[in-house]
């Protein structure tokens, strides 16, 4: 195999570019000790220099405009990334500069030079590692796993064309199955509608597109973590990933009865299992943010307080729904990234340095609205949306007395 063939899409967050150059850095660290009276000095090994990768890329086409926004967003977003890099493959790192350059002249046309550093890890003195570090190292590895085990499942080489409108029609409906998962959710409308665009102009490439699973895949994963900035509310998030989860319930299957007929069974086999497992990756990212949450001022939080309890009943769905997806692992690499995902869940959530409260029951003897119930309990009305939202009560104005209430205990 070439070197052409093993150059992987470039992407920074799952975000593609183009490349059209780019620069390593590295070798070793130094001091030189001269001394006096001497002739020979000393120049003492201090240790690796660290990794430094100068990109220069391009975006182009009539949406260009849009790829060129989410990768600044990429660029500028505070602590490490992953980078694919075409030669040197992924790299954990850190963006430290961004330049875009666009000319009226070469229109639906950007170039951008990035630079990057090997995000590496503290040593001495050592300080407390960010509670959800590993954890996001370990989603953006299962999505990249995924990414993998798609390009080697989808095969429509020297397909007949029945069988590439069945390929792209099943990506078309799972793209469309994205933006259809925040139905219900309030959302952003800006992210809403930026999604929906972008799921718009995705499918408008699926043609182009189908014949590198592996692009195709990478595109899929970068919509359904669009769900991320559709809304603001880690609840929101979770509900929406949830339901990509089970994506392809009531799928239709082809019977084999043909080897052709085999190839679109599996191809449809294959965009249902990465719908899944990005979506579970992506769950956990949401999962995490609710468990950040859950140590926010209470006026900070989303409308339900997050209890120690509730993590754990996210947590446990969660993890049953990766042990789904490891049963359905194809290779090892997606069922191994499945298999840490869950120890590092389970290790993480909920947090066992974290002060979280903890639920107790309570049952009014008499009906009152639940501004009062909650200033009995609580000597404030901070926690009444989570009192309203935890116990379903349709009316505040009248909470049923003799009805046992689930509360936060402080």
């Amino acid at each position: 195999m070439g070197w052409r063939h093993k150059l992987r899409p470039a992407s920074f967050r799952w975000v593609p570019f183009k490349v059209e150059s780019h620069e390593y850095e590295g070798g070793r660290r130094a001091v030189t000790h001269e001394y006096p009276a001497k002739d020979i000095p000393w120049t003492e090994d201090t240790g690796r220099t660290p990794e430094g990768f100068e990109i220069t890329g391009y975006l182009w086409g009539e949406n260009y405009h849009r790829e060129r926004d989410a990768l600044i967003a990429a660029c500028n977003k505070k602590g490490p990334g992953t980078l694919v890099h075409p030669y040197r493959g992924m790299k954990r790192v850190n963006c430290i500069g961004l330049r875009v350059r666009e000319i009226n002249l070469d229109g639906g046309y950007c170039l951008v030079h990035m630079t990057f550093v090997e995000a590496g890890k503290p040593a001495f003195p050592k300080a407390q590692e960010s509670q959800f570090l590993k954890l996001a190292g370990q989603l953006d590895q299962l999505v990249s796993d995924a990414n993998d085990a798609f390009e080697e499942a989808f095969d429509i080489i020297a397909a007949p064309q029945y069988l590439l409108d069945s390929a792209s029609g099943a990506v078309n409906s799972a793209a469309v199955a994205i933006p259809n998962a925040l139905s219900g959710v309030a959302g952003m409308v800006i992210g809403v509608t930026n999604l929906v665009a972008d799921v718009d102009t995705f499918c408008g490439e699926i043609l182009a597109i189908l014949t590198n699973p592996l692009s195709l895949a990478q595109k899929l994963s970068g919509l359904i973590g669009s769900l991320n900035k559709a809304t603001s509310d880690p609840f929101e998030k979770s509900n929406a990933t949830k339901k990509l989860i089970n994506y392809g319930a009531h799928l239709t299957l082809p019977a084999p009865k043909t080897f052709n007929r085999a190839r679109e069974r599996n191809n449809l086999l294959a965009i249902v299992r990465h719908m899944r497992t990005v979506a579970v990756a992506n769950n956990a990212r949401a999962l995490a943010e609710i468990a950040a949450a859950a140590t926010a001022p209470v006026g900070d939080q989303p409308a339900a307080i997050v209890s120690a309890e509730d993590l754990k009943e996210l947590r446990n769905e969660l993890a049953a729904s990766i042990e789904v997806q490891q049963a359905d692992a194809k290779t090892d690499a997606v069922y191994t990234a499945l298999a840490n995902l869950k120890a590092e869940l389970v290790r993480q959530i909920p947090s066992q340095s974290a002060d979280l409260p903890r639920l107790r029951t309570v049952t009014p003897t008499v009906t009152v609205p639940s501004l009062v119930l909650a200033y009995d309990l609580y000597g404030s009305l901070d926690r009444e949306r989570d009192l309203i939202a935890r116990n379903g009560i349709t009316h505040p104005g009248f909470v049923s007395g003799g009805t046992p209430l689930e509360v936060i205990d402080v």
